[in-house]
């Protein structure tokens, strides 16, 4: 079966107790990434976030602030299928 494909999937997706209107979709990644800015936004609790006071590198030699860890449900939606999963994002603290 030939599943090549331009187009989009569209999705709804809720994080937490928020409904996020773009996602990145990667399925062959192994860190599931979380802006600080969008964690700020979406209003999640601080008090959830394992702090972790580290440094990483991107390939181009770029650091990154690692904040924390924090274990939020995600529930993805496509009428009339849904699925639920409590996941683990590193939450990191870019420039832009």
């Amino acid at each position: 079966m030939d599943v090549k494909s331009n187009d989009a999937i569209v999705v709804k997706v809720q994080i937490g107790h928020q409904n996020v209107r773009r996602v990145m979709i990667d399925n062959g990644s192994s860190a599931d990434i979380l802006h600080l800015a969008v964690y700020e936004q979406l209003g999640l609790d601080s008090e959830d976030l394992e702090i972790f006071h580290t440094i990483l590198k991107r390939f181009g030699g770029m650091e990154i602030r690692y904040v924390g860890l924090v274990k939020l449900l995600v529930k993805i939606e496509k009428d009339p299928y849904y699925t639920a999963t409590l996941l683990d994002f590193m939450v990191v603290d870019l420039p832009y």
